[in-house]
């Protein structure tokens, strides 16, 4: 073998910047096999013109393609399909960006909410407030449902977002459907707004006006009496209870929004 023609696996690691790890597991795999292998002391050798498969290899690893797609597109000769590569390597590459907008909006809708929660105070009289649709995924629960049960529920109705399809938003609470002889409690996740239909477990509570109150503990328990004006209509009323996010949050102590419904919205 003339070694002048062929780099070994350090040199490769050095010139490409992958772990040698890396290129062992490439070649355990079967998407980089090395050019050459010694007979005697099992070393690797790469040639040069597999360098730009390498930084294909990285391409692929630093996009999330997994290395077996990649092997799906290689031939036995060494040939890649590489317009098939690139059209699933734009794919990956514009879910990536969709993901972080997702995220940057979900940083600017939390630091507008932030600003002004921050305005809030517990002693503040009651607002009325007009609020835009909202559409929530519900789950039952009774009286007694405690806080681990609660939190396994609500594990599920995250799962069953993402199952239907819908996204999620980051509110979730509880919700009360006051009647005149029955309270329906719920326990929510907001969903993004949709247009999809059929789904019996979400709800959409209309646009409109609510009185909202800002308090220091959950006491949707005692909705009736911190709401007397407007239960003494008779009228079947919505309670909505959800933490509200600070610049300073509390995780042990959080303040929370109490939203009741006006007469004659539903």
């Amino acid at each position: 073998m003339r070694k002048g023609i062929y780099l070994s696996i350090g040199e490769v690691s050095k010139l490409t910047g992958t772990h040698i790890k890396s290129l062992r597991y490439y070649d355990k795999i079967g998407v980089l096999k090395p050019a050459y292998i010694d007979p005697d002391t099992r070393y690797r050798y790469y040639d040069f013109s597999q360098l730009k498969l390498v930084d294909i290899i990285q391409f692929c690893v630093e996009l999330g393609i997994p290395l077996r797609k990649l092997n799906e597109l290689m031939e036995k000769d060494g040939l890649i399909h590489l317009t098939q590569l690139l059209e699933v390597s734009k794919e990956m590459a514009e879910t990536k960006i969709r993901t972080i907008q997702d995220g940057l909006n979900f940083i600017d809708d939390l630091q507008l909410e932030i600003q002004q929660n921050d305005q809030i105070s517990p002693y503040d009289p009651p607002n009325r407030i007009d609020f835009p649709d909202i559409y929530y995924m519900l789950e039952p629960i009774t009286e007694s449902t405690d806080e681990k049960e609660f939190y396994l529920k609500l594990r599920g109705l995250y799962a069953a977002v993402a199952k239907q399809g819908y996204k999620s938003g980051y509110k979730f609470g509880l919700l009360y459907r006051f009647r005149t002889n029955a309270v329906e409690r719920y326990q929510f996740i907001d969903i993004l707004p949709t247009t999809k239909n059929g789904a019996k477990d979400i709800i959409k509570i209309p646009a409109g006006p609510y009185i909202v109150r800002h308090i220091q503990e959950s006491r949707i328990e005692k909705a009736k009496e911190l709401f007397a004006e407007i239960f003494k209509t008779g009228q079947d009323v919505i309670v909505v209870e959800t933490e509200l996010v600070t610049g300073l949050y509390n995780a042990e102590r959080p303040l929370y929004e109490l939203r009741c419904s006006v007469p004659d919205l539903f």
